[in-house]
Formats: structure tokens, C-alpha cells, sequence
């Protein structure tokens, strides 16, 4: 018998402490709030995100202005086979436009010196200055500029797959502590359920010793309700072990200490549904992290397949040119200072003979897309069987708690006529036993089923996309990253 005591006593003990320490509620929102400010990897992840969006500059001042300046000095001989020392200088801006035409600025200084002039008319030293302005216009190959469209397209699909995987890594994690923080609260409804069970038991026990003192009660009623009790002692213990790992699991995901007291608070979360299964289904399409992955990787492939045509195309490139020419200096009749214009116009052809690599290049882009294609297909179909099925088991788990708490409202009606009946010696201590097991189940299965109830909304509300409004720091998923 006192054995008995104290391990009621310690039971008891350690379950108050586990219970008054863990006072301060926590909401799953506050949980996910926690997990964004303190999860290292999804730090990194939106480094990464920034990084990924850098890549868009990078790419767009492909299309900005070079400057690009030469100078020099050489002595050579000259195809008259006379040595002549020559001193040039030159200097120009160029750059290609989004269409794939290109402009170039050009201006040259030369100082040409030779031991004896060629012609008694041209003046050594000469003084040479040209200015040019050319501009080429792609008419087949190249129009369009397709390489820097695949570039701009690719690093802007490049920011929205690191976002997607930002938010898949998010996802992840949350839907990791979902789990644990919904079965923390289930393993904590055991344990009140326990304590419960043990304290009834208890004063069962007391009322029993004393009737069994007055010769009312027998024996063997103590015996059965010594077994009841150990029976609670035993599950009360189990569950603290699997309360403090639940515990640190929890911490460790919200980045807290791991013997940070916490105390999961279930409340459902009460979100506006769209009217329609159809509108719920398109708004976790939209915010399907798998699905804007696979749409960003489409449109490279898209890009990919207009580069590979593009270079099926023979090239054939309009070429305009316009300049002046200025040629000074002292000739052996007199002082020289000529100007005069130049310009050219011409088109430059060229073909490529053997065109199986571009085909297959082709090709292989060709099905990149329809795998793609197919991929979308079926991120669409499967998250649709998803939302469809948990909506399904939603209604049925809000029909089973109404039934389990009719069940609950029955068996504590039933529990209570037979402790009555016990208490005035009309049944034994059996019956009572059986009856308050069955109250105990009642009571917890109504709230392990509240439990699973709040565990399919927050995971609903997890595939919208509508967990984080109140909680994510991150900024969300952008309509135009949503739709690709």
C-alpha cells in the first residue's frame, strides 16, 4: 500500500511539473512564426533567392555601351620598300540592341612618317583622321536578338525556381512541425486524460478503504482498483517520454532551446473558404511551389527551341556604314589638308553545311517542353486529388466529432447513474471500472478528434497558402511568379 502512494505520489508529481511548466500556450501560427526567424536553411534559401534575382542585371547590360580605345607605335617597311615610322590612336563605343541590331562609334588618328614620301603629292608626315558610324541589322539569323531573350528569360525563371524552392523548403519544414505539433497536443490530451483518470481513481480508492474500514466494501474492490491505478501510472509514465521528445523536436524546429517550455494550444483555424472546391483547387494550384518550378523550366525550354530555329536560319546581315576621312601634312609641292565621306553598304551571308547538331539540339528542346508539359499535367491532377480528398476527410472528421461528442455526453451520463449506484452497494466496483475506462475514452476521443480536425485545416490552409498572412516575414509568392 504505500508503495502504491508514493508512486501516485511521484506520478502525480512529475505530471503537475510537466503541465505548470508548460503554462504558456502556443498556437501553431506562433510555432510557424518561430520556424521563419530562427531555421539557418531557410536564411540561406532567401540568400539564395537574392542572389538568384541579381542574375536579371547581369543580363540586361549585355545591351549597354562598350568602350573600347587602342594606341601604338611600330616601324615597319612598306610594300614601296620604304621604312617609315607610324603612330595610331583610336577610340569607339559600341552596343547591341534588344532586336539584334548593333551600332558602332569609331574615331582614328595616325601619324605615318616614312624616310622618303612615294608620291611627291601625299605629305609626309601624314596626318590621318577617320570618324565611323556602322550599323548592322540581322535579317534572318540573330533578328530578334533569341540568345539575349534566352539569357533575360532564363535568369528571370532562375529567381522564380529559387523562390519556388524557398517556398518548398518552407513547406517542408512546416508541414515537418505541423506533424509534431499536432501529435505534441494529442500526447498532451493523454496526459491530462491520465491525470485525470488517476486522480478519479484515487479518490475511488479512499472511498473504498473507508467503506472497506466500515465493513461495507470488500477487498477485492481495492485489489481492482490498485490495478486501475497502476494500469493509469504505467500509461501516465509512457507518455512522459513521449512528451519530451515531441518537446525537443518542436524546439528544435522553432529554433528555440530544447527544454524551452512549450504547451501546444489547438485552435482551428477559421480562414474565409472560397466558395468552391474548383476555387480552392486554384488557389493551391497557383501556390504550388512545384508547379511554378516546372512552369519556369517550360519557359526556358520555350527559349531554348526559338534559339535552336533561330540557328537553322542561314545568316544574312545587313551592314551600313558612314564616316569622313581627313588627310593633312607637308608634301613635297605644298601644304595637303584633304577631306572626303565614306560609306558602304553590303550584306553578309553565311550558311552552316551540316545542320544535324542544330536538328538534334532542335529536338531535344522540343521534348524538354513536352515532358514539361506533361509534368504540369500531372503536379495539377495530383494536387486536385489531394485537396479533394482532404476536404473529404475535413466534413467526415467534423461529422465523427458531433458523433463522438454525443458518445462522450452518453457515457457521462452512464458513469455517473453507476458511481450512484455504487456509492448505495446496487452494483460492484467491476462495472464501475468498466464504465469509467469507457468515460475516459469518450472524453479523449472527442478531443484527439478536435485535434485531428485542426490538423487537416492547418494543412489545408498550408497547400493555399493561407497559413502565412498573419505569420511570414517572407514576402509571398508574387501573381506574376504564380502564374509563370
Amino acid at each position: 500500500m504505500k508503495n502504491i502512494l508514493i508512486a501516485c505520489a511521484i506520478v502525480s508529481g512529475l505530471l503537475m511539473a510537466s503541465l505548470a511548466r508548460s503554462e504558456t500556450p502556443l498556437t501553431i501560427k506562433k510555432a510557424l512564426a518561430d520556424m521563419l526567424r530562427n531555421q539557418p536553411r531557410l536564411d540561406a534559401a532567401a540568400l539564395q533567392v537574392q542572389r538568384s534575382q541579381l542574375q536579371t542585371p547581369v543580363v540586361r547590360s549585355q545591351l549597354g555601351w562598350i568602350w573600347k580605345g587602342q594606341a601604338g607605335v611600330s616601324h615597319d617597311m612598306g610594300f614601296t620598300g620604304v621604312p617609315s615610322d607610324r603612330v595610331d590612336v583610336g577610340t569607339g563605343v559600341q552596343r547591341k540592341t534588344q532586336s539584334g541590331n548593333s551600332l558602332e562609334l569609331g574615331a582614328n588618328y595616325s601619324l605615318e612618317d616614312s624616310e622618303s614620301p612615294f608620291i611627291p603629292t601625299y605629305p609626309n608626315p601624314a596626318n590621318t583622321t577617320k570618324v565611323d558610324i556602322s550599323y548592322r541589322t540581322p535579317l534572318s539569323q540573330g533578328s530578334g536578338n533569341p540568345d539575349y531573350q534566352h539569357d533575360l528569360i532564363s535568369a528571370e525563371a532562375g529567381a522564380a525556381q529559387a523562390s519556388a524552392q524557398q517556398q518548398r523548403l518552407r513547406d517542408q519544414l512546416s508541414g515537418q512541425l505541423m506533424d509534431i505539433f499536432y501529435s505534441a497536443a494529442m500526447t498532451r490530451a493523454r496526459i491530462k486524460s491520465a491525470e485525470a483518470a488517476i486522480d478519479r481513481a484515487e479518490r475511488l480508492k479512499k472511498f473504498i478503504e473507508k467503506n472497506i474500514y466500515l465493513g461495507i466494501s470488500e477487498q477485492k474492490d481495492r485489489l481492482q482498483v490498485d490495478a486501475q491505478l497502476h494500469a493509469q501510472i504505467a500509461e501516465a509514465k509512457g507518455l512522459l517520454v513521449i512528451w519530451e521528445k515531441q518537446r525537443t523536436s518542436l524546439n528544435r524546429l522553432m529554433g528555440q532551446p530544447w527544454d524551452s517550455d512549450v504547451s501546444p494550444l489547438v485552435q482551428e483555424l477559421t480562414e474565409d473558404s472560397p466558395e468552391s472546391v474548383k476555387a480552392i483547387i486554384d488557389e493551391v494550384i497557383r501556390n504550388s511551389p512545384d508547379r511554378v518550378d516546372t512552369v519556369a523550366r517550360l519557359q526556358i525550354a520555350e527559349t531554348v527551341i526559338a534559339r535552336s530555329r533561330d540557328k537553322q536560319k542561314n545568316q544574312l546581315d545587313l551592314v551600313m556604314s558612314l564616316g569622313g576621312r581627313n588627310v593633312s601634312g607637308d608634301s613635297t609641292l605644298g601644304a595637303v589638308d584633304e577631306t572626303d565621306y565614306a560609306g558602304k553598304v553590303q550584306l553578309e551571308f553565311r550558311r552552316t553545311m551540316d545542320r544535324k547538331g542544330v536538328d538534334a539540339q532542335l529536338t531535344q528542346a522540343q521534348l524538354d517542353r513536352s515532358i514539361l508539359l506533361k509534368q504540369v499535367q500531372d503536379i495539377k491532377m495530383e494536387l486536385e486529388y489531394t485537396v479533394k480528398g482532404l476536404l473529404s476527410e475535413i466534413e467526415a472528421s467534423r461529422i465523427a466529432l458531433a458523433d463522438y461528442e454525443v458518445r462522450f455526453q452518453s457515457e457521462k451520463k452512464k458513469y455517473q447513474e453507476a458511481n450512484n449506484r455504487y456509492r448505495t452497494g446496487r452494483t460492484d466496483i467491476s462495472e464501475l471500472i468498466r464504465f469509467e475506462n469507457e468515460l475516459q475514452q469518450a472524453e479523449l476521443a472527442v478531443e484527439l478528434k478536435h485535434i485531428e480536425l485542426a490538423s487537416k485545416l492547418a494543412a489545408l490552409e498550408l497547400l493555399r497558402g493561407t497559413v502565412w498572412r498573419d505569420v511570414m516575414p517572407i514576402p509571398p509568392m508574387t501573381q506574376e511568379q504564380a502564374d509563370g
